[in-house]
């Protein structure tokens, strides 16, 4: 199926890696999870991967390598580091709930998770 011809009661499986809470995939990582495309709907996951999809292809992502292309990074083809995950939430914190250089320094990506 072409992502260009999606429509309704299409969809795509997302299948699970290792997780944290999961290790050997017999809770939750066994299970794949159905997201159903919608055109309609305000949040819809299939139909945000299709854009991401496309936005890599026309960006010259090539389906010989898109599965060991990340799907999320600061620049396609590449992952999310700590540090560069580090730097993006300090600014956040900086910028966004305005704290000060020193009040930044409790913080950490673990913190913004919980």
């Amino acid at each position: 199926m072409s992502l260009l011809v999606i429509a309704h009661g299409d969809g795509c499986w997302l299948v699970f890696g290792i997780l944290k809470n999961d290790a050997f995939g017999e809770s939750f990582g066994s299970k794949p999870a159905w997201l159903p495309y919608s055109p309609d709907a305000p949040h819809n996951a299939c139909r945000s991967l299709v854009a991401l999809e496309l936005t890599a292809a026309a960006a010259g992502l090539i389906e010989a390598v898109r599965s060991k292309t990340p799907l999320f990074g600061p620049v396609l083809g590449q992952e999310w580091h700590h540090s560069l995950l580090d730097q993006a939430f300090i600014l956040l914190l900086r910028h966004g709930a305005r704290l000060s250089v020193e009040a930044c320094k409790g913080y950490s990506v673990h913190s913004f998770r919980i």
